[in-house]
């Protein structure tokens, strides 16, 4: 249960990573269309938001898509562990003296 909550939170977080980039991106653009600033300040900007948008972007659907393997192994091994039933027996040992 908390391996599919921690799977969800990285994948939540995927999706801000990807929504901030859209957002970096969106904003140079209309900046750049409009022409808001001035022309070197939108270089400036440009220098700042595309690594910034991109990244979000990519990492985001990293995060999303791209789930460890490991982590997915670890979640089925959880997930037998809690259906199995156990058993626990005292087993006494021969005194020796």
């Amino acid at each position: 249960m908390q391996r599919q909550k921690d799977l969800s939170r990285i994948r939540k977080r995927g999706a801000v990573f990807v929504i901030m980039g859209i957002c970096s991106l969106a904003f140079l653009t209309i900046s750049t269309y409009f022409q808001l600033f001035r022309e070197l300040t939108i270089e400036i900007l440009s220098i700042i938001f595309m690594p910034l948008g991109w990244f979000g972007i990519w990492e985001g659907f990293s995060k999303i898509v791209d789930t460890s393997p490991m982590f997915i192994q670890e979640e089925m091994l959880f997930n037998k562990l809690s259906k199995a039933s156990y058993q626990f027996k005292h087993i006494e040992q021969d005194k020796v003296l």
